[in-house]
């Protein structure tokens, strides 16, 4: 009687450690892809805080019927660009979202309002600014620019 030829029924001990390694490879480099950023986050949130001033300035006019300034005091339409502001802070107490990033560059720490048409100004409703103004987002090495353009008050990120 002829026995049949038998086949490999298993894997050896060294294509599975060849496996293991090559996915361990694997998974390390996709992790690395993956991580965590909370630039975006930020970037977006610091955003969302200046169009939601602008939307507040336009539907707030700050002028009186005789051309003056209705309140000296007045923010509606304002949002200071620091951390210790836009940090979203709930009736509690407690931050709601803290920025991971830091601020730097044109904007950073300055009061920017809007006026009724939307027009960006800094400090108060009055100083208009003529070139455009960033705001620079660091956080862990990487960098985001929010740029806020004169007259029509749109503001972009760039990574």
């Amino acid at each position: 009687m002829i026995h049949p030829h038998h086949s490999r029924h298993a894997f050896t001990l060294i294509e599975l450690i060849l496996v293991v390694i090559v996915t361990g490879i694997l998974m390390a480099t996709g992790a690395q892809m993956i991580r965590p950023s909370h630039l975006h986050a930020d970037a977006h949130f610091v955003w969302l805080k200046i169009a939601y001033a602008q939307s507040q300035g336009i539907g707030y006019d700050h002028r009186t019927f005789d051309g003056g300034e209705a309140s000296a005091g007045s923010t509606i339409g304002c949002r200071t660009l620091d951390a210790a502001h836009l940090d979203e802070t709930l009736r509690d107490g407690s931050v709601h979202y803290p920025l991971h990033a830091t601020l730097s560059g044109d904007l950073a720490g300055k009061t920017l309002c809007f006026d009724r048409l939307g027009a960006p100004h800094i400090g108060d409703h009055s100083s208009a600014f003529d070139a455009p103004q960033s705001l620079t987002l660091t956080e862990g090495g990487e960098t985001a620019t929010l740029t806020v353009y004169p007259k029509s008050g749109f503001a972009k990120i760039m990574y």
